[in-house]
């Protein structure tokens, strides 16, 4: 470092015009930033200076008041003034002549307005600025190295700052006489908006915008203090983010160093690092450089805070802290004010709002009676309005003989200072009205009887209740009684004394708990003592009156006020000729009951009300028909329809309409049991009309004929299989007739077609024809061969056969005919499949025609399966083929073994090969069954019985005449 302690002397007009030039810009400046911003100006130009800054002694400490020529980072570093900076430029202050420091030199620590990145091509100078009181100030210049000030500027430095000291101290009394000024501004309106409102809402929102543009600050909010819950409660917010109001809205308050709810004073915060770590989260979120807390205070004790916030370091001298201290107090006391005003303005609306809307007669009188107040209910119940109560004595409305009462209560009120209630009679518009009123002395605040306030209830009503009700009690034609809590009666009625026989004087004083020996009795009125109803019904012999009688008691508590019971009320019915109707009626109940569920048949009863259809009654026989309990019908209504098999649900639906229209209807058909199985049904119904002709009810009895169903389906099948059996007698005949006479001379012309064909020439154009005439007549030869079969008595040989083995044999015989293309051949045999006694040629043809029919319906491939099985118990063995090809439809179904009948194309089948083989296994005693469905297949099903002709010899057996 190279102090300047002096410089070469300069002529003096060169001194004097840099002079002249200062001057003339410190007098054209009166507050401190723009004279040390001129000032720094000038001399920035003199000493050709790159960047300069300023500095002012601020409420004891060194703060960065003006600089140009620095970047943002650069004044960041340059403000940052710890405690060492500020020592640094106290003894700077304390030079009286400038530092002049040189580049690349070696510079101290306390370089105030020099960057770092600055030190190594920069010069620096210095110097401070006195008043008359000491240093005021320190003002700083630097410059690039090829650059600096001249020896002139050295020298005139410490004369220059002389003079931009005296100005400042007279720019600082301005400022401060403004800031004063401003204060008092601030403190006035302020006042002015407490004074002129008392809206919580307003005024703390008014004072806080005026505070935030005083401080020229980002924004704030002001806190209630809620001791009860330990937070502060947000009332206003002035341009406060709106993410930080959903944080704030109502936090814990934690008392921090220096916070203004220990200490009472206003707290201004820039160092976040001593507070709790809500704010501390706070400042780091928002960018918060300052933040200061203003106490609001009323009665010595602290009701809320001001909390303000700002992006940049505010400088607050102690006439700020003061104010803001004051501001804080008066703000405080206006808003405990106006928490007390809201208290009492809604204690005296709630007193409002209690004595226009309670149902409770609530008036108030002067010292000589007459009515200064009326609520609503005590209008109501006089017929009056308000001005024609207000104004007249209470005793004017007083019925005749309740005048001198009324007087009398009134007085003793206001004299002897009491309250008490009675019972009167006053007189409304409308008649005479019983009411029950309290009245009492009414004070003003200090403490004087002013007049009377009554309170009361218009207890007409019960009045004429209470008389209604002894009227009952004494003419009722059921016993009543009343008890004490020690079961003693204390009132009863003369039906009592006459069930019982006996007088009231005897039951008067009758001590049910020591004298009653029913046990069931005793214990109902012991429940009634205890806070509970108590019944007893049966047999009971007066003690009093030695009579036997059949009752029914029922007892209940009397409770007065806080859960106290003060004994019983009792109902005495005499029930005997009741009791033995009853016993009458169960007896036939019994009876029809066992008459009902001895019958097959169930009954219902239905109602039906604003069209819902609701099952009332169905009898138990029910379940066992439908498989639904009483339950299930109970519960769906419609529980009768919904059983109906889909397809008679067409006809029980017309029938169903018929019945709603008024007409009894018989009707027979299918219902799905809850099981799955299926029933037949014959339900009768029987409607019942109202006066306008609709249907109210419907009863009915329903019958299961699933027997007599099934009965007819076997009678209808058996006429059909002997009337099938009559045809195929008659076709059998007939065939075998047919057949011989067609074979012979069939014969003759198959052989010379034979020879015609041989003797002819392939390319001859009979050749042809001759071949289709022998293709006609080899066609002819297979029908004749077929009648033959149907009705040729044959030779038959029973021997025991393996199945399995035929079932194969029979599969490759139809390979050599027919292409299993496409066709996927699926066994399933069962291993216990024994030796069968059968015509083993004759089971092979059966299976032949019933494996070609199935590839016949696969024209276009498909699954074919042939399954065994063997059934113990009934010694039967099963064969079943099945294919996926295109199914029967049920009218072909029904002709399926109809000798001729074909579905097949012309030239393709002759119809003969299921009617043979239904016969081949009927005349072995078993049965041939068909399942099949339209497009999705069909499976035939061979039964046999394992013993067939196990003791039968070889012989001969025709099955033309069969049944199939």
């Amino acid at each position: 470092m190279t102090q300047m302690k002096s410089a070469k002397k300069k002529p003096l007009a060169e001194q004097l015009l840099l002079l002249d030039k200062i001057s003339r810009a410190i007098s054209e400046a009166d507050e401190i930033e723009p004279l040390l911003g001129k000032s720094l100006s000038c001399l920035m130009d003199n000493a050709v200076a790159s960047a300069g800054a300023a500095y002012l002694m601020q409420n004891g400490a060194w703060q960065l008041r003006v600089s140009a020529g620095f970047s943002c980072d650069e004044i960041s570093e340059i403000s940052q003034l710890g405690a060492r900076m500020n020592h640094c430029l106290n003894r700077l202050s304390e030079s009286k002549d400038c530092v002049f420091l040189k580049p690349g030199k070696r510079h101290p620590r306390y370089c105030p307005g020099f960057p770092k990145d600055r030190r190594g091509n920069h010069w620096w100078i210095g110097v401070a600025v006195k008043s008359h009181g000491g240093p005021i100030g320190v003002l700083s210049l630097i410059g690039r190295r090829n650059e600096g000030p001249t020896p002139v500027t050295l020298e005139v430095l410490p004369i220059l700052t002389g003079f931009i000291g005296a100005a400042l101290e007279k720019a600082m009394l301005y400022e401060e006489a403004l800031r004063k000024n401003r204060a008092l501004k601030l403190y006035n309106e302020i006042a002015r908006i407490i004074s002129s409102s008392t809206d919580m809402g307003l005024v703390p929102n008014k004072c806080l915008m005026l505070l935030i543009k005083y401080l020229r600050i980002k924004g704030g909010v002001v806190f209630l203090r809620d001791e009860r819950r330990g937070r502060l409660k947000m009332i206003a917010h002035q341009r406060t983010p709106r993410q930080m109001l959903q944080v704030i809205k109502e936090v814990r308050y934690f008392p921090y160093k220096a916070s203004p709810l220990l200490t009472g004073r206003t707290a201004v915060i820039v160092d976040f690092t001593s507070t709790y770590p809500f704010l501390k989260k706070l400042a780091s979120s928002y960018k918060f450089e300052v933040f200061i807390s203003i106490p609001l205070r009323s009665k010595n004790k602290i009701v809320g805070l001001i909390d303000l916030a700002g992006l940049h370091k505010v400088n607050l001298g102690e006439i700020d802290v003061q104010l803001l201290d004051a501001i804080g107090n008066q703000l405080g006391i206006a808003l405990d004010n106006a928490q007390t005003l809201s208290l009492v303005t809604g204690a005296e609306e709630k007193y409002r709002s209690i004595y226009e809307s309670s149902s409770d007669i609530l008036f108030t009188t002067n010292r000589t009676g007459t009515i200064t107040s009326a609520n609503p209910s005590f209008q109501e119940t006089m017929g009056l309005r308000e001005k024609e109560l207000i104004g007249r004595k209470l005793s004017s409305f007083a019925a005749r003989g309740y005048g001198k009462l009324v007087r009398d209560i009134l007085r003793q009120s206001l004299t002897k200072r009491i309250s008490s209630a009675r019972e009167l009679l006053l007189t409304a518009r409308k008649g005479n009205r019983v009411i029950s009123l309290r009245l009492g002395p009414s004070r003003n605040s200090a403490g004087e009887v002013v007049g009377v306030q009554g309170e009361g209830h218009d207890i007409t009503n019960r009045h004429e209740s209470e008389t209604q009700y002894r009227l009952v009690f004494e003419n009722s034609p059921v016993g009543i009684f009343q008890f004490d809590q020690n079961g003693v009666i204390n009132a009863c009625n003369a039906s009592l004394s006459k069930i019982l026989g006996t007088n009231m004087k005897g039951l008067i004083g009758f001590n049910l708990l020591a004298s009653l020996a029913n046990k069931k009795m005793l214990d109902a009125v012991r429940q009634a003592l205890a806070g509970r109803l108590g019944h007893f019904e049966g047999n009971y012999v007066s003690i009093t009156g030695g009579k036997a009688v059949t009752v029914k008691v029922d007892v209940a508590p009397v409770m007065i006020e806080k859960g106290r019971y003060l004994g019983g009320i009792g109902i005495m019915e005499d029930i005997t000729e009741r009791q033995r109707a009853e016993d009458a009626l169960f007896e036939t109940h019994q009876k029809y009951k066992k008459t009902v569920s001895s019958i097959s048949d169930y009954l219902w009863s239905a109602s039906i009300q604003n069209g819902k259809w609701k099952q009332e009654f169905i009898t138990p026989v029910a379940k066992k028909i439908t498989g639904y309990s009483l339950s299930d019908f109970l519960a769906d209504p419609m529980l009768l329809l919904r059983m109906v098999h889909p397809d008679d649900k067409a006809i029980v639906m017309e029938k169903f309409k018929a019945m709603m229209k008024g007409s009894a209807v018989v009707y027979e058909h299918r219902i799905t049991r809850k099981n799955g199985g299926l029933r037949w049904i014959r339900d009768s119904a029987m409607p019942t009309v109202d006066s306008s002709g609709a249907v109210v009810r419907v009863d009915g009895i329903v019958s299961d004929i699933t027997e007599r169903k099934q009965a007819e389906i076997d009678a209808e099948e058996l006429r059909e299989r002997l009337l099938q059996s009559e045809k195929l007698a008659f076709l059998g005949t007939m065939a075998a007739g047919v057949a011989h006479e067609i074979n012979n001379p069939l014969s003759v012309i198959t052989g010379m077609l034979q020879e015609l064909v041989s003797k002819t020439q392939p390319d001859d154009r009979m050749y042809m024809k001759y071949l289709r005439l022998r293709k006609v007549a080899d066609r002819i030869g297979r029908i004749v061969d077929g009648l033959l079969h149907f009705s040729h008595q044959n030779s038959v040989h029973f021997v025991p056969t393996d199945l399995h083995l035929v079932i194969d044999e029979s599969l490759s015989m139809v390979r050599e005919k027919n292409a299993f293309e496409n066709i996927e051949l699926v066994k399933r045999y069962a291993d216990d499949i024994p030796k069968i006694n059968v015509e083993r040629d004759q089971i092979s043809q059966v299976i032949i025609n019933l494996v070609t029919n199935a590839l016949d319906a696969m024209p276009d491939g498909g699954r074919l399966t042939i399954s065994t099985g063997y059934k113990r118990e009934k010694k039967t063995i099963s064969i079943s083929i099945s294919d996926t090809g295109v199914g029967i439809g049920p009218e072909a179904k029904r002709k399926l073994f109809t000798p001729f009948y074909t579905t097949k194309e012309v030239g393709q089948g002759t119809g003969l090969g299921l009617a043979i083989s239904y016969g081949i296994i009927q005349s072995h005693q078993g049965t041939l069954e068909v399942e099949s469905e339209l497009n999705k297949g069909s499976t035939f099903t061979i039964n046999l019985p394992r013993g067939i002709h196990s003791a039968q010899k070889d012989g001969m057996l025709s099955f033309a005449g069969g049944r199939p």
